[in-house]
């Protein structure tokens, strides 16, 4: 774990990354008739739910993904609450699709709430697995996890 945490951190945005033109579409046959095999990165073209991104950028997923990275880095491990504010703020200004779990936990908070912890939790869930984990094994690369 400890020499691929960094690969394993790279692919997953890269992957996030190459899967920005076809995001959300499920049938692979349509995939492969729109698309054929992705192996570039690709500026998404209408209609999409990522209009605003250009060739390379992350999902929204990978935005996410990417401040959850670094919300760990700075606190030496995950911390909700910081995880919490660094999204909101983040989502305020974001330029890009925002999911309706998204917006819904957003007008929670414009409503003067705080961010309960199964707020973070369905946020967190939202992120793929696989980029979630990556992130979290690459802040734990150098420890003795056995």
């Amino acid at each position: 774990m400890k020499t691929n945490a960094k690969a394993m951190v790279l692919g997953s945005f890269a992957a996030d990354a190459l899967a920005l033109k076809a995001h959300w579409i499920y049938d692979t046959s349509q995939i492969d008739e729109k698309f054929g095999r992705v192996r570039d990165f690709v500026k998404p073209s209408p209609p999409t739910y990522h209009s605003t991104k250009q060739q390379g950028d992350f999902t929204h997923y990978g935005d996410q993904t990417l401040l959850l990275l670094r919300s760990v880095s700075e606190c030496g491990g995950f911390d909700g609450g910081h995880f919490g504010r660094a999204w909101r703020e983040f989502f305020i200004t974001y330029i890009g699709y925002v999911d309706g779990a998204t917006r819904q936990t957003l007008k929670n908070l414009e409503a003067g709430g705080e961010m309960a912890r199964a707020e973070i939790e369905r946020m967190l869930a939202q992120l793929d697995q696989s980029i979630r984990a990556s992130a979290t094994a690459f802040h734990y690369r150098r420890q003795d996890i056995t």
